[in-house]
């Protein structure tokens, strides 16, 4: 009897710390700073933990199960959500992907998720964790924008304008400098030698001008007529190399 009793306090002892344990893993993933839910092989939500909540902009995890997908996600992502679940049945587990999703407050939202498969309660489940990307995407559409105006600035400006690389290579050409040229397209004029695009006297007077000096140069067209025109040089970084 006094074996059995001594037994007991290391039992208890063995219990509070895997008590302590598992309390200290769900608060881990519970105050999280990404958003973290837990989908059963039935594509039920069966978990999400407060960030997650959050981002959808709900006030409990049992009113955000409760919300059907439809409202939950766009049109799009449905069709990502029902694809991944699809390739998690035929054990074709997406590492990552990108959704959007519909707020409380109809908001949208775009989170890059990591999928993972975690042991839930006995049972394979899929383990989403999710990254609020919105206001980085926002950034990126907008730097995207900003970079398509400049270029379109650059295309529909009424000067010619070209940007050739150190070793000679014609990189780009505008609209305008194509028409000077009469050539249909940039790729056409690209590959017509610069002894075709340019007088000898004009190949000499670029080659020995430095980059703050404007020389007039001659510009050979497709029908042979020559144009006069004044250059502007300057040294640029395009496409991250020095031109």
């Amino acid at each position: 009897m006094k074996e059995k009793t001594a037994k007991v306090p290391e039992r208890t002892q063995i219990e509070k710390v895997l008590i302590s344990e598992q309390e200290n893993f769900r608060n881990s993933i519970e105050n999280s700073p990404l958003g973290i839910q837990i989908i059963d092989p039935n594509g039920n939500m069966i978990y999400a933990n407060r960030t997650l909540v959050n981002i959808w902009g709900y006030s409990s995890f049992e009113e955000l199960k409760n919300v059907p997908r439809t409202r939950r996600f766009t049109l799009e992502s449905l069709k990502k959500v029902k694809n991944l679940r699809g390739r998690r049945i035929k054990g074709n587990i997406l590492p990552q992907h990108e959704i959007s999703i519909i707020r409380k407050d109809s908001q949208m939202k775009v989170l890059h998720g990591y999928n993972a498969e975690i042991l839930w309660n006995g049972i394979w489940c899929s383990e989403l964790i999710y990254e609020d990307v919105t206001e980085q995407r926002k950034t990126e559409e907008k730097l995207k924008k900003e970079q398509e105006n400049f270029r379109n600035s650059i295309e529909m400006s009424p000067l010619g304008m070209m940007i050739i690389r150190l070793n000679g290579e014609l990189a780009y050409a505008n609209k305008a400098m194509v028409d000077l040229y009469g050539y249909d397209s940039f790729d056409e004029l690209k590959k017509t030698p610069r002894e075709k695009r340019l007088t000898a006297d004009s190949i000499i007077t670029i080659s020995e001008v430095n980059c703050f000096y404007h020389p007039f140069v001659d510009c050979s067209n497709l029908n042979n007529t020559t144009h006069k025109c004044i250059s502007f040089l300057r040294h640029i970084k395009f496409n991250d190399s020095n031109l």
